[in-house]
């Protein structure tokens, strides 16, 4: 009988073996292949004025407003939440809604992380 082994490289291959279709309509959807064989630059179709690529890649990204938001409420819980059932939710993420008064978490017996980050809580 012959020892079998298995070094950490074929571990590797068979976990990601599941992947591999995914990655692959990934890496051309990130235009991979096209990356590599024009040493890492894209090529446009059309003749692009570098003046006018300097200035689009130097604009801010378009970030949404979002409300203000004065105190956490049922309804902005059951919003963000998307759960009517308060002790179905574990997992609350309320990171930067301005949020200035926490109230109403109570019925979130449940509630094992909150996350009040970039908030205005007094």
């Amino acid at each position: 009988m012959q020892n079998l082994s298995l070094t950490a490289i074929d571990l590797d291959r068979s976990d990601m073996g599941c992947l591999k279709k995914t990655l692959v309509n990934f890496m051309k959807s990130c235009h991979i292949e096209e990356l590599l064989s024009n040493n890492y630059q894209f090529l446009d179709d059309e003749t692009t004025n570098p003046a006018q690529l300097a200035i689009e890649n130097s604009m801010p990204p378009e970030i949404p407003i979002r409300s203000k938001v004065d105190e956490i409420t049922d309804v902005l819980i059951q919003n963000i939440s998307r759960e009517n059932d308060y002790t179905m939710i574990v997992y609350l993420n309320l990171f930067s809604n301005r949020i200035k008064k926490i109230k109403s978490l109570d019925k979130l017996v449940n509630l094992n992380t909150l996350i009040l980050s970039f908030n205005e809580i007094e």
